[in-house]
């Protein structure tokens, strides 16, 4: 064989290589940016908790109390009210996008008869003014 007819053949099988991972990194790019901003993944999770508790309303006739919060979704309450005909609304409670628990409350500080969900937000902090808080409807 030539030499030149050879190192022209890896001179197109290394411009094929580099051509296949350069398409392979591109495709992939999305993978590898900034995530979407918390607040659009804190309220689907949200209106998923929001459709749990209705749920739970809807089976047990009441919503959980502040003290026995989101984890009756989850597992049978032990503190009053214990409903007696509890069901498993959902399988696990995920945390926000920043990986704290959401924090649940009723009444709610808009409705006296409907839940708040809330979620710490960036900071992780409760009570501060990045908090996202979902009334019930």
């Amino acid at each position: 064989m030539h030499p030149t007819r050879s190192r022209f053949k890896w001179a197109i099988v290394t411009t094929a290589l580099i051509a296949v991972l350069g398409y392979a990194a591109i495709t992939n790019l999305h993978r590898f940016t900034t995530p979407p901003p918390a607040g659009q993944t804190t309220d689907p999770e949200m209106q998923k908790l929001e459709a749990a508790l209705a749920t739970y309303k809807q089976k047990i006739g009441h919503y959980p109390s502040t003290v026995q919060g989101l984890a009756a979704l989850v597992e049978k309450p032990t503190t009053d009210p214990i409903p007696a005909n509890w069901t498993r609304v959902l399988e696990k409670l995920n945390p926000d996008p920043w990986g704290t628990p959401y924090h649940y409350k009723i009444p709610g500080r808009r409705s006296p008869d409907k839940p708040e969900i809330a979620s710490a937000g960036p900071d992780t902090i409760f009570g501060t003014s990045d908090d996202l808080v979902h009334q019930m409807k």
